[in-house]
């Protein structure tokens, strides 16, 4: 026991209420656990849908290969066409990485591979990294929220 300004503290607590405080952290646990699950997931979706939104389309193909799915212990954003990449970046001396880094992917890389490899210049028209950089905010906006309500 402690002394606080002259009162005494009494601290204990039943088994009971110690029970019942672990069944409720446990389930909060729980709950928190499939509430990021979900968001994450509909996070993965809303990348999705920003960048099928934002792609330029010639074919649709490229729109076609935009895909978010579950994998293990996640999910994934995805678009497969082999020149997802060029169309992103752009290519020669227009090579644009800004939305790329500011994910943190190294700049340096990106360049290496899509700058003075080509002979044409290609300007970019992102639509993948400028979706996740978008999803990402409103995933981090929600979950402020969220955040704010729980501990209210």
């Amino acid at each position: 026991m402690g002394r606080v300004k002259g009162f005494k503290l009494d601290m204990s607590i039943s088994q009971s209420d110690f029970n019942l405080l672990n069944k409720k952290l446990n389930k909060l646990k729980r709950e928190s656990k499939t509430g990021l699950d979900l968001a994450l997931r509909d996070t993965a979706k809303k990348m999705e849908e920003i960048a099928k939104s934002r792609v330029v389309v010639d074919t649709g193909k490229l729109k076609q290969s935009i895909s978010s799915s579950s994998v293990s212990g996640g999910y994934e954003f995805t678009a497969t066409k082999k020149y997802a990449p060029y169309i992103e970046f752009g290519t020669g001396g227009l090579v644009d990485v800004e939305d790329a880094a500011k994910l943190g992917v190294p700049p340096s890389l990106i360049k290496q591979i899509f700058q003075g490899k080509r002979k044409h210049n290609m300007h970019p028209q992102p639509f993948f990294y400028s979706s996740a950089r978008m999803a990402f905010q409103m995933l981090k906006t929600k979950l402020e929220t969220d955040y704010k309500r729980f501990v209210r």
